[in-house]
C-alpha cells in the first residue's frame, strides 16, 4: 500500500469516526428535545408510539444535518491531528498541503455520494412508516382538512370534507351544473375511497338528486365510481411531507402542478433544497481545511469546533431564507437556492487556492 493510499485511509478514517460522534451527540440532542416536547403537549400517545415515531424520524434528521456533521466532525478530526502533529508528520514525509486537502474532499465527495443515496431510498421509507405509525391511533377517524376540498371534474364541483393518509374519503358533495352553468344536480355520499391508480372516486351509498321537468328526483345507489379528466385526485393526496418523497417523484410533483397551472415556487424550492444537501457537503469539507490550516495558535481545538457549528448555522440559514427571498421577489427558486451554494463553494476554492 503506497503512501499516498495509506494517508487517504488514515484521514478517512478519522473524519468517519468523529462524524459518526458529532452525528450521535446531534441525534440526541434532537431526540431529547422532541421528547420534551411531546411530553409538554397533551398527546395521549404510548410511551412505545412515541418512541417508535422518534425513531422513524432519525433517519430524515441525520439526513438534514449531515452538512454540520461532516463539518464539526472534520474539523474535530483534523484539528485532533495538527495538535499531535500528524500533520506536520505528514508533510514532512512528502505528502503536500493539497494531498491533504485532496483526500479531504474526496472523502467529502464519498460522504455526499451517500448521504443522497441515504436521502433517496432510508428516508422516505421511514418518514412514510412513522406517518403511518402516527396515524394508528386514530385510524377510524380520518384527519380533518380544514375546510375541506374543492376539486372541479369537467363541469363538475366536488367537495370533500374529510381524508386520510390512506385514501380513505367522508362527506363527498358533487355539485353537477349543464354547459350553459345552470344547476342539473346534486350527489353525496357519507364514505368512499380514492382508487389506487389515482383516476376515480369510488363512493358508497350515494343519494343522487336531478332536477329534471322542474322537479327534483332522488335515487339511491349502493356504489358509484366517478371518473377524472385529469390527475387531480393525485394532487388531492400529494399533500405528504416532502421527505417522504425521493427527488423523481417531488419532480412529478413539479410538473404535475405545472401541468394543472397551479402555483408551484415552495414546490419546485423543496426539490432543489434536496439536492442542495449533498453537494453542500463539498462546501462543508472545503471550509473545514480552511478552518484547520488557518487556525490561531491562541484558539484552541473547541474553540474551532464552535466557530464551525456556528458557520453550519449561517450557511444553512442563508440557504434557506435567500430561497424564499427570491420567490417573494418572483424569481425562479433554483437561483435563490444555489446562489448561495455557488457563492460558498466559490469563495472556498479561492481561499483554498491561496492557502
Amino acid at each position: 500500500m503506497t503512501l499516498i493510499k495509506i494517508v487517504d485511509w488514515h484521514i478517512g478514517r478519522e473524519i468517519s469516526g468523529k462524524s459518526a460522534v458529532v452525528g450521535l451527540w446531534l441525534m440526541l440532542v434532537y431526540i431529547f428535545l422532541s421528547l420534551l416536547d411531546e411530553l409538554e403537549g397533551d398527546s395521549d400517545r404510548s410511551a412505545s408510539l412515541i418512541a417508535e415515531t422518534l425513531g422513524y424520524a432519525v433517519p430524515r434528521m441525520i439526513y438534514e444535518l449531515s452538512p454540520m456533521i461532516l463539518l464539526i466532525g472534520t474539523i474535530l478530526a483534523l484539528s485532533l491531528m495538527s495538535r499531535h502533529f500528524e500533520l506536520i508528520a505528514l508533510q514532512a514525509s512528502g505528502v503536500t498541503k493539497s494531498r491533504i486537502v485532496g483526500s479531504v474532499v474526496g472523502f467529502s465527495a464519498c460522504f455526499a455520494i451517500g448521504i443522497f443515496l441515504w436521502g433517496e431510498f432510508v428516508v422516505p421509507f421511514t418518514e412514510t412508516k412513522g406517518s403511518q405509525v402516527g396515524s394508528t391511533d386514530f385510524a377510524d377517524v380520518p384527519e380533518t382538512t380544514g375546510n375541506g376540498i374543492w376539486i372541479r371534474n369537467k363541469n363538475d364541483f366536488i367537495h370533500i370534507d374529510q381524508i386520510d393518509k390512506f385514501g380513505g374519503i367522508s362527506g363527498v358533495s358533487i355539485y353537477q351544473f349543464d354547459e350553459q352553468g345552470r344547476f342539473k344536480g346534486q350527489s353525496y355520499a357519507h364514505a368512499g375511497a380514492i382508487t389506487d391508480d389515482l383516476n376515480a372516486l369510488r363512493l358508497l351509498s350515494t343519494t343522487n338528486l336531478q332536477v329534471k321537468d322542474n322537479r327534483m328526483e332522488s335515487r339511491l345507489n349502493s356504489s358509484q365510481e366517478l371518473q377524472f379528466e385529469f390527475n387531480q385526485l393525485k394532487l388531492v393526496l400529494e399533500t405528504r411531507n416532502p421527505a417522504e418523497l425521493n427527488i423523481m417523484e417531488l419532480y412529478e410533483s413539479v410538473q404535475l402542478r405545472k401541468e394543472i397551472g397551479l402555483t408551484n415556487d415552495f414546490h419546485e424550492l423543496a426539490l432543489w433544497n434536496r439536492l442542495i444537501i449533498p453537494l453542500s457537503l463539498l462546501v462543508m469539507g472545503m471550509f473545514a481545511v480552511l478552518f484547520t490550516f488557518r487556525r490561531r495558535t491562541a484558539f484552541s481545538t473547541g474553540h474551532f469546533v464552535l466557530f464551525g457549528l456556528l458557520f453550519g448555522l449561517f450557511y444553512f440559514a442563508m440557504q434557506q431564507s435567500v430561497g424564499y427571498i427570491a420567490i417573494l421577489n418572483n424569481m425562479p427558486p433554483i437561483i435563490g437556492t444555489f446562489s448561495v451554494f455557488l457563492f460558498f463553494l466559490g469563495y472556498a476554492f479561492f481561499a483554498l487556492y491561496r492557502l
